[in-house]
């Protein structure tokens, strides 16, 4: 397995232990989840560039970025990495009142965590605790540039637009045809 990395004039393969379901990246931090663990891509000032993992937790499947950490989600831990330490901070396990996670997202100012049982979390205090959030069935969100500005996409096939606390509902004019053939 491997991750394709185009420098502008060549492609190159960066050697990974297993596949890779979800990417973190911010400045010049490459962080990869996936079958084998969480791990980051070294430095380009290093050649050929190398995979080092900083997580066994097996599965990860999604991942989200706020304030210089990065989240990774597997059905039964939430992995918290540090892009200042460079250090994983904190492994959160699943209860079983929530059954399995279901994903991680950023949702403006806050990481939410969706669980199968009980709805969306968000982690305070290294802890997770309920979030109060217009839409519970959250399958994906996409941050904006600037990171102010949030897509956010619903199990029910509905689009969001979130920017600080204003959470505004779109309405595509062919709103049949892309629940039918889209989300």
């Amino acid at each position: 397995a491997g991750v394709l990395e185009f420098d502008g004039f060549n492609w190159n393969v960066i050697t990974v232990p297993a596949a890779v379901y979800t990417l973190v990246a911010k400045d010049n931090e490459i962080l990869l989840g996936g079958l084998s663990g969480a791990g980051k891509i070294n430095d380009k000032i290093q050649s050929p560039r190398s995979y080092e993992m900083f997580s066994e937790t097996t599965g990860i499947f999604s991942s989200a970025y706020l304030q210089n950490k990065a989240y990774f989600c597997s059905e039964d831990q939430i992995v918290i990495y540090s892009l200042d330490t460079h250090q994983v901070e904190l492994t959160i396990a699943v209860d079983s009142a929530m059954r399995k996670f279901q994903g991680v997202y950023t949702l403006g100012e806050v990481v939410a965590v969706r669980t199968e049982n009980k709805g969306l979390f968000e982690i305070q205090n290294n802890v997770l605790v309920p979030l109060e959030f217009a839409v519970n069935n959250v399958i994906f969100s996409i941050a904006s540039p600037s990171q102010k500005t949030f897509l956010i996409g619903t199990q029910d096939n509905r689009i969001f637009t979130l920017k600080g606390r204003d959470l505004k509902e779109i309405v595509p004019e062919q709103a049949d045809f892309l629940s039918h053939n889209i989300l």
